[in-house]
């Protein structure tokens, strides 16, 4: 069906198209909206001493990433950390956070200069493991409180008595990346305001779904909130699509969004006053069970599953690229960007129930040819060469499904060694063949070799097979428990 656009319009929503997924998410919308408009009315705001509304972290993510409030270091060496302002007696978060710096500068009249983000994550496509592309569809939303003065950005001509008229139904439109306007129904501007122009980092192509939204959610306040859809081709980082461990590999999957227009000293969204956070209950208000962001209960990646206790990881890192004040000889204040992570493990069933199994078995039963007798060389060989050649249908069948990459992949060489394994029975029949013909040693000698080389090859079918799980357990640790967990075990 077609996407269906929602304009907020006084206290309504208008819709123009289909669309059951933009429904459902608009929902969080309208439940911000009405929220916020009910504590004006009350008188109740961050700024007066409202309690603002906060939400129990009920998710790992928020106990994790969040109220543990220390330094972590990204993939590449990247430092990003999440300070925040001090509990209640009750450990309840209070207030907002931040990536770094005191609150308490970057607030005045109670209203936090803080770009304040919310990310939904609704769907996630196939993992291209070749390109490094994966498509995503995942709604945006960006939280701040507006500081120009209210009677400047009136763009309504005066009438004849010198004065301005305003309609009470309005909606804010974004016009570019950068600006909104404030137009009546007529859709005649009336009033002008900058909006922080949100980049995202890592993606090869983009479109919205519908258009951006713009609402005032406090009018004292001036809380904004500005929201948009997308579907988008993702690209992920090289050494975070590598498959070594094939089938049980895990990836982190990431979306990197920053500010990066208007950041420089004295402009817009000066880096130094401005500070990227995490949205707030106070900023969410219910519409969704983490303030800053999920990733909603019905999405599907396949081939892949995900810890849905865990969800979404958040992550303030600095960006290597990001613009600097040349002209300054102060301490440059770096830029940063939001990483938002998702830790996924590919589905393995397939092949720890059936390929794996399959192959040790044969080899067990390979092993059984040396009970015959050692002047058997003939059936000896006949028959593990049969076996030699089921592998090699199972291992063209599974070669089928394995990514194509130009390294070694655990399953291919688990393939290989249960392989030549098979070869090793061969040549030690042929041995103990050759010894026991034309040389005069014992029936014994020949006996114990054999012994010896079952033992050798049942151990190595041990040796295998508990690598083998060994590594599916891992994966599981780190899906679970996340990378510095799983390390502290081992």
């Amino acid at each position: 069906s077609s996407p269906r656009t929602f304009v907020y319009s006084g206290n309504r929503y208008q819709s123009g198209g289909g669309g059951g997924m933009e429904y459902a998410q608009t929902y969080f919308i309208e439940r911000q909206n009405s929220s916020h408009q009910s504590l004006a009315k009350m008188g109740v705001s961050p700024s007066n001493g409202g309690p603002g509304l906060l939400l129990p972290f009920s998710r790992a993510t928020s106990t994790n990433s969040l109220r543990s409030g220390i330094s972590s270091t990204g993939n590449n060496g990247e430092s990003s950390r999440l300070l925040m302002n001090n509990s209640d007696s009750n450990g309840s978060l209070k207030n907002y956070l931040y990536y770094g710096g005191n609150p308490a500068l970057n607030e005045q009249d109670g209203r936090p200069r803080t770009l304040r983000f919310q990310v939904v994550l609704w769907n996630v496509g196939r993992l291209d493991i070749v390109t490094g592309a994966v498509p995503m569809t995942f709604r945006i939303s960006l939280f701040w409180n507006d500081h120009s003065p209210p009677e400047s950005d009136d763009l309504t001509a005066p009438g004849e008595d010198g004065s301005t008229t305003c309609s009470t139904h309005n909606v804010w439109r974004m016009h570019g990346r950068q600006k909104a306007f404030q137009q009546e129904l007529r859709d005649v501007p009336i009033k002008a305001m900058e909006v922080p122009p949100v980049s995202i980092l890592n993606v090869a192509t983009f479109e919205t779904i519908g258009s951006a939204e713009v609402n005032m959610l406090n009018e004292e306040t001036r809380l904004m909130r500005w929201s948009c859809m997308y579907r988008a081709s993702v690209l992920q980082q090289e050494d975070n699509c590598r498959v070594e461990d094939f089938p049980h590999d895990d990836h982190d999957l990431h979306l990197k969004l920053a500010i990066l227009t208007n950041r420089g000293r004295g402009k817009i969204w000066d880096r130094r006053v401005w500070k990227l956070a995490l949205a707030t209950a106070d900023d969410a208000q219910s519409s969704t069970r983490i303030p800053h962001g999920l990733i909603v209960d019905q999405a599907r990646i396949p081939e892949f599953s995900y810890n849905k206790e865990r969800g979404l990881q958040f992550q303030f890192c600095q960006l290597d690229h990001g613009a600097m004040d040349q002209d300054s000889h102060e301490e440059q204040t770096p830029e940063m960007y939001l990483r938002v992570s998702l830790n996924v493990l590919r589905e393995s069933g397939y092949y720890d129930n059936n390929i794996v199994p399959l192959l040790a078995l044969l080899n067990v039963v390979a092993v059984s040819v040396l009970t015959f007798q050692d002047t058997e060389f003939f059936y000896r060989a006949l028959i593990t060469l049969n076996i030699a050649f089921v592998e090699m249908g199972i291992r063209m069948t599974a070669d089928s499904h394995l990514p194509s990459v130009g390294y070694e992949i655990r399953l291919q060489r688990i393939l290989n060694e249960f392989f030549v394994m098979l070869m090793m029975l061969v040549l030690e029949s042929m041995m103990v063949y050759v010894v026991r013909t034309y040389t005069n040693v014992s029936e014994y000698f020949t006996f114990y070799t054999d012994w010896a080389m079952a033992v050798i090859a049942l151990a190595h079918n041990f040796y295998i097979l508990n690598g083998y799980y060994q590594s599916k357990r891992r994966a599981r640790q780190r899906l679970d428990f996340g990378w510095r967990d799983t390390k502290k075990e081992t």
